[in-house]
């Protein structure tokens, strides 16, 4: 039995688990959250209960949650939207799997208003620690070995104990949803509605849950009949065993059932609104049904072309250097008297740049947390970008040729571009992260498209306003209401 046991564990646990895989699934169970975050106003969350318990709920341990530790429920709301969009990012996942999972247990515990997938998402994010921290990874898209992608030469580069910590976790999240499966349908056929076929009539005609306009044609036509009926809801029931019993069948029948469960998560989706839940889902059927180490290309392939085409040469500066279209007016023919007589002119780059042909970050230099965060950015850019950009404290610069104030650089740092051009709080900060190494680009140029740049003015906003609270922040960093 042993010997069974040793040929059955022995390809398990000789692939290293870390892959873009797991990594798009730990990116689902993140946007449902932060879609319930979004999509749901905080005082509905924390709705109060029928016993008078006036939520967040912060007794026994959750007390600890970000809801009971934070003053303000929308602190608490933007903190945990900055906590998963790093989740969703793939940035380093051994330093982003604990607030992925402070942040989804918060919601579970704190909350009054939550359903399935945020108790799905929570326990797969414990359950996720032991493989994410054990990462070596910087980005969960990349293949471990890079671009090589040579399975043996990227199990040697990890510790054979990380290796099975990590595999025996997997095994273990796959347990859980096989578990999870197998419970939905053996429970199921204990409800009449559900053993008798008629369960998805009356779902598909609930007030709250029920098919949208655009899809009941469809679906009244098929409930209409009881073959139908009977079809789509013992089908439910079927396909949800098919899935608890895929942990013991070969691959190619486990990416069946991994098509079909996606399909069928996406149709509750579209059918009964419950988005987050799909997400949640997904999730956990990529962790349950991708074979171990399967590398998702498509998401790396997609960033690199954003990063491509972010990095094409334009006509205007980018960061100071001129591209290849660019224009030099000619130099016009002196006239008039001598030089010596002619009047001095204005020099231009007195007004619109610190440096002729250099970009300008002008920051709080006053504030600790401030400027920590200008080093941490320099640190991350290409090595060419620190010679095209300065760096400076707003009291080393002559504020009115910049149309600036004290006020202004207090509450925001500000990237002048040689041409005249500002750009201020978050997009002054994509704009860098454009020219950064890594994945950097990516987010760049995320964070410059809505809607995700509106999410990060309003994150920028609220980390500016609580800057004298985080680490390095002091007096001198409180901002000064208007």
């Amino acid at each position: 039995m042993l010997t069974r046991f040793g040929r059955w564990a022995r390809p398990r646990f000789a692939v290293p688990v870390w892959s873009s895989g797991v990594g798009l699934a730990r990116t689902l169970l993140a946007l449902g959250t932060l879609g319930t975050l979004l999509a749901t106003d905080p005082k509905v969350l924390m709705s109060p209960l029928a016993n008078g318990v006036v939520p967040p709920v912060c007794q026994g341990l959750g007390q600890a949650g970000i809801w009971c530790v934070t003053p303000d429920l929308a602190v608490g709301r933007w903190l945990s939207v900055a906590a998963l969009l790093l989740v969703i990012s793939g940035w380093r996942p051994r330093f982003t799997a604990i607030p992925h999972w402070y942040v989804s247990w918060s919601l579970m515990v704190n909350s009054t208003v939550q359903d399935g997938g945020d108790q799905i998402t929570a326990v797969l994010a414990m359950l996720l620690l032991p493989i994410c921290l054990t990462d070596p990874r910087r980005w969960h898209w990349r293949a471990l070995d890079g671009p090589a992608r040579d399975p043996d030469a990227a199990a040697a580069t990890v510790p054979s104990a990380a290796r099975i910590v990590a595999g025996v976790t997997l095994l273990l999240i796959q347990i859980q949803v096989a578990g999870l499966y197998l419970q939905a349908s053996m429970a199921k056929l204990g409800v009449e509605e559900w053993a008798d076929g008629t369960a998805m009539y009356y779902w598909s005609h609930h007030p709250t849950f029920g098919s949208p306009p655009w899809t009941a044609p469809i679906t009244d036509l098929v409930t209409a009949a009881p073959a139908g009926v009977a079809a789509i809801t013992w089908g439910s029931v079927a396909l949800e065993f098919g899935l608890a019993l895929g942990i013991v069948l070969n691959p190619r029948a486990r990416w069946v059932l991994l098509t079909l469960g996606l399909l069928f998560h996406g149709s509750i989706a579209i059918e009964m609104g419950l988005v987050s839940f799909c997400a949640a889902m997904s999730g956990a059927l990529l962790l349950y049904l991708l074979p171990i180490g399967h590398h998702v290309r498509w998401p790396e392939r997609l960033g690199r072309r954003v990063v491509a085409l972010s990095r094409r040469p334009r006509p205007a500066a980018v960061l100071g250097r001129p591209g290849p279209d660019a224009v030099t007016a000619p130099d016009p023919v002196p006239s008039g008297p001598p030089p010596e007589a002619a009047p001095v002119p204005v020099a231009r780059e007195a007004t619109v740049g610190y440096a002729p042909d250099r970009h300008l970050l002008v920051y709080d230099g006053d504030c600790g947390f401030c400027t920590a965060s200008v080093h941490f950015v320099r640190r991350r850019l290409r090595p060419q970008v620190p010679e095209t950009v300065d760096m400076v404290p707003w009291r080393s610069v002559d504020l009115a040729r910049y149309r600036l104030t004290p006020h202004d650089v207090h509450r925001a740092a500000y990237l002048i571009r040689p041409d005249g051009g500002r750009l201020a709080g978050a997009a002054a900060f994509a704009e860098l992260a454009r020219h950064g190494r890594g994945g950097w680009p990516l987010l760049g140029h995320l964070l410059r498209r809505p809607p995700v740049s509106w999410l990060a003015a309003a994150l920028y906003r609220l980390v500016a306003a609580q800057r004298h609270r985080l680490p390095g922040g002091t007096g001198a960093c409180a901002v000064v209401p208007e």
